[in-house]
């Protein structure tokens, strides 16, 4: 028998503790003298969660791929008319969370979906009650226009469509009296006739491209475990598939795909099969919810595309979750809040700095009895401690920098409005320079010794001023586009972005702030004030706030520099909430708020991959 040496020309080595990982070790083997272990670092298998849809639904059509998706029509459960609810609602899907997009005009179940994110198609499907339909429907990531129709009435189901918007095609489907074998192409306008697929069925599930594609499965009767390639003229039949199937989710290519979820041998499932390219057998992994008829991909080059959102198990059991395929060495954890420490002090409408291992909030309102609050608390990342309280009590004020360099400013307290700005070093505080306006619900952002203030209300009305401090005082400068109060602010004093806020209604608007003057920057997705952000220009986010209370919500969107998009939400709804983040977004922390007058907290940590080691046995 040949030695590992010999196979691969080098020596298991040896090491007393596992070496840190990367790519690197991506086949080798190595031998841990401390745990008499033989491990190497390999390739495996999973389904992950990912964000939910807003709106759960089944029999839905997808597009794109698992991190810029999208999902259309479908239907809740028990709905007395199926595609009258919600079969034109359209959601994006950027890998973390799902946000709502314009509806599209079609309502529809059952539909089918090809294309991406920004150039997809939604075709076929059944309209309750007019019935199975041919009309479409073209998406370019922000409108919908009317596409080319098919031609004919037609269902195929949420694994439909293929291919790109220039570039589609669908093969099978039903019309409402026949199960069909015809294929179609699309140009981007039009459909015309391709090959004939070697047997006649309803929910195929067909992926790939035009000139590579593939369809599997079907439902007849009976079902069928065929697989076929398509040349973008004829097929070509190859091994079946190891199960009947029908309705799945689907990612990949001629070389490589997988079929998961959907009915397999008749039955609702978990089970992925994976094709080598010359069989197929059942991978590893498998849904943690099974199910049929939610969104998958409607482009794919690769099996890591894979995703499936939404779904049933049956008509009163319908899904809104998404989960995500991953075949690599790394353990991947999708970003999202999770529970933190409690205040000792509920309170709102007040400051918070640092980050969620080294946070600090100061001041704030607590009521009955109603009281403007002094007190100063650390966080650890675990709990809450009381330390010295601040000099001139206030809320409505805003708080920069971290937890043993911060800098207070601004804020309210009953019959007064302040400029005061406090430091806090770490210990205790210290009085500075007021603001040149004393103001209430304004935003900043930077640190001790380079902070920014902007916005806010003085007792004359809503103000758009600008300052920026310096270490000992605060100077005038460029004045804000639009004045606004309750307004939330993130980044240093010379890339500063002020987004929300409102007077008297909340607003999207967002400016970027230069070091010398603003400009307009991505409007928000959801219009909001009295929440708190944290980060920095090119990775920011906002989190808590409403529209306008009492309507506080949990929506959560970071910034890149230019757009927002959203991230998973919090688990509480509040609004007048602290916290924030002075590293990037996954540093951000919530806390306190309302409603009531609450202690809790929340921490974000971003999504993770982690290179993981097998430990090698001989079974």
């Amino acid at each position: 028998m040949a030695t590992y040496e010999e196979i691969y020309g080098k020596r298991v080595k040896e090491f007393d503790s596992d070496p840190t990982l990367d790519s690197s070790y991506e086949g080798q083997v190595w031998y841990n003298t401390g745990d008499g272990v033989l491990k190497s670092v390999v390739s495996f298998s999973a389904f992950i969660s990912g964000g939910s849809l807003n709106t759960q639904r089944s029999q839905v059509a997808g597009a794109g791929t698992k991190t810029s998706a999208l999902a259309i029509g479908g239907t809740q459960p028990s709905s007395t008319a199926p595609s009258r609810t919600n079969g034109n609602k359209t959601e994006s899907y950027n890998g973390l969370a799902y946000t709502n997009e314009t509806d599209c005009p079609l309502y529809k179940r059952q539909g089918s979906g090809l294309g991406t994110q920004t150039a997809a198609l939604f075709f076929g499907g059944y309209d309750d009650p007019q019935g199975y339909e041919a009309t479409s429907a073209e998406f370019d990531g922000t409108n919908w226009t009317s596409g080319g129709s098919y031609p004919s009435d037609i269902s195929n189901g949420s694994g439909g469509g293929a291919g790109t918007l220039t570039a589609g095609w669908n093969a099978g489907g039903y019309n409402g009296s026949t199960n069909l074998n015809t294929t179609y192409e699309y140009n981007g306008s039009s459909w015309t006739a391709g090959g004939d697929i070697g047997w006649s069925a309803a929910n195929m599930t067909n992926w790939g491209p035009l000139t590579a594609g593939m369809s599997g499965g079907g439902s007849g009767p009976p079902s069928v475990d065929n697989f076929a390639f398509y040349d973008g003229t004829s097929w070509t039949n190859q091994t079946p598939l190891s199960q009947i199937a029908q309705q799945n989710g689907q990612a990949g290519t001629q070389s490589n795909a997988i079929l998961f979820g959907g009915q397999m041998t008749t039955a609702y499932n978990s089970v992925c099969i994976e094709w080598d390219g010359s069989a197929w057998a059942t991978n590893p992994a498998s849904l943690a919810t099974r199910r049929s008829s939610g969104a998958s991909c409607g482009v794919s080059t690769s099996i890591n595309d894979g995703f499936m959102s939404g779904g049933d198990l049956s008509e009163t059991t319908v899904y809104s979750a998404t989960e995500e395929f991953n075949k690599s060495i790394n353990t991947i954890t999708k970003g999202a809040w999770s529970s933190g420490g409690v205040l000792n002090t509920g309170r709102l409408i007040y400051g918070g700095a640092g980050y969620k291992e080294s946070g600090l909030v100061a001041g704030g309102f607590t009521s009955p009895p109603a009281a403007v609050r002094d007190e100063t608390e650390e966080y650890n990342g675990t709990t809450w401690s009381e330390q010295n309280n601040i000099g001139t009590a206030r809320y409505e004020n805003w708080h920069v920098g971290v937890q043993t360099a911060s800098l207070f400013f601004g804020g309210s307290y009953p019959g007064g409005t302040t400029g005061a700005t406090e430091e806090y070093d770490g210990s205790s505080w210290s009085e500075q320079n007021d603001l040149g306006t004393a103001r209430f619900t304004l935003a900043g952002a930077g640190t001790q010794t380079a902070g920014l203030a902007f916005g806010g209300q003085t007792p004359p009305g809503v103000v758009g001023n600008t300052e920026e401090y310096d270490g000992t005082s605060w100077s005038e400068q460029n004045d804000m586009s639009t004045a606004r109060r309750y307004l939330m602010g993130f980044g240093i004093q010379t890339a500063a972005v002020a987004c929300g806020g409102g007077f008297p209604s909340a607003v999207t608007t967002t400016e970027e702030y230069n070091g010398s003057s603003w400009t307009t920057g991505g409007a928000l997705s959801t219009a909001k004030q009295r929440g708190a952000a944290g980060g920095i220009e090119t990775d920011g986010l906002t989190f808590g706030g409403g529209v306008s209370p009492p309507s506080p919500h949990a929506v959560v969107e970071g910034y890149d520099g230019t757009s927002w998009s959203n991230f998973p939400s919090t688990a509480n709804s509040k609004f007048n909430t602290g916290g924030g983040s002075t590293t990037t977004s996954t540093g951000a922390y919530m806390c306190g708020g309302r409603p009531g007058y609450v202690t809790s907290t929340e921490e974000f940590t971003g999504t993770t991959e982690t290179v993981a080691s097998k430990t090698l046995t001989t079974s």
